[in-house]
C-alpha cells in the first residue's frame, strides 16, 4: 500500500510507480500530524545571533552531484546585499552533510544537518528548497518559501520532475542567485501566504492531524481480518 496526502499526490504516484487505485491509502501522511500539535516546539535557538531572521536551506538529494555544494547566498551577500538581516541555516541529506562543514562559518552560515527537520521548519522565517517534497508539509505552516533551482534542466534530465513542476510549486523557480535574491527582497508575505494556503489545502487533502491514527487503524483491521478462521 501507498499512503497519500491528496488525490493530486495519488495521481503522481500512479504514474511514477505504475500501480492501481486500490493500492493507495487516503489516510494522509503521518509525519504531518506534528504540524497540528499545539504544544510548544522544543528547539535551541540561542546558538544563533539574536535579532536575525533565519533562512533555512534544505535542498534535495542529488546522486549525480555528491562532491559539491551550491549555496543560495554567500556570507558577503548576507552581509551586504541583504543588509545583515538574515543568517543562513544549511540542512543537507545525510549522504552529503559533510559538504556543509567547508561552507559554514558559525557566524552567518550554520550547519544544522544533524538537527531534526520539523523544529527547523517551525522556527525558520523563510524556507529555501528546490525539488524536495518538503514543501508539501511546510506549506501547512503558512510561511514563505523560495525555490533555488540552479540546475533545473540537469535535474529534469538526470532525475526527472513531475509534469508542470514550475506551475505546481507555490513560487518562482529561481535558476540563478540573482533571481533568488530579487525574490527574497521582494517577498510579499501576505501574498505568499495566500498562495501557500491554497497549495496546502490541495496537497494535504487528507493530512488533517490524525493520519497516524488512521493508518494504524487500517493496519489493525488488516491484521484482525487475517487472523479470522476461514468459514466453512
Amino acid at each position: 500500500y501507498i499512503v497519500t496526502g491528496s488525490d493530486h499526490m495519488r495521481e503522481i504516484f500512479k504514474t511514477s510507480f505504475g500501480v492501481n487505485d486500490d493500492r493507495f491509502l487516503p489516510t494522509g501522511v503521518p509525519f504531518t500530524d506534528a504540524y497540528y500539535d499545539e504544544r510548544p516546539i522544543s528547539f535551541q535557538t540561542d546558538i544563533f545571533p539574536k535579532g536575525k531572521k533565519m533562512l533555512l536551506y534544505a535542498p534535495t538529494y542529488r546522486d549525480f552531484a555528491m562532491d559539491g555544494l551550491v549555496l543560495p547566498f554567500s556570507k558577503e551577500q548576507l552581509q551586504s546585499e541583504l543588509n545583515g538581516d538574515y543568517i543562513l541555516l544549511v540542512k543537507l541529506h545525510p549522504a552529503v552533510k559533510h559538504l556543509a562543514k567547508a561552507e559554514t562559518d558559525g557566524e552567518w552560515i550554520f550547519d544544522v544537518s544533524d538537527q531534526p527537520l520539523f523544529p527547523l521548519l517551525s522556527v525558520c522565517d523563510v524556507l529555501i528548497t528546490d525539488y524536495s517534497s518538503i514543501v508539501f508539509e511546510y506549506a501547512l505552516l503558512q510561511k514563505p518559501v523560495l525555490f533555488f533551482t540552479y540546475d533545473l534542466e540537469t535535474y529534469r534530465t538526470k532525475r526527472g520532475l513531475v509534469e508542470r513542476y514550475e506551475d505546481i510549486i507555490p513560487g518562482k523557480a529561481c535558476v540563478t542567485q540573482a533571481m533568488l535574491l530579487t525574490e527574497l527582497k521582494q517577498l510579499n508575505e501576505s501574498a505568499n501566504q495566500d498562495l501557500l494556503k491554497t497549495f496546502a489545502e490541495e496537497w494535504n487533502q487528507y493530512s488533517k492531524g490524525e493520519s497516524s491514527l488512521q493508518l494504524l487503524s487500517f493496519i489493525e483491521h488488516q491484521l484482525l481480518h487475517k487472523k479470522r478462521p476461514a468459514s466453512h
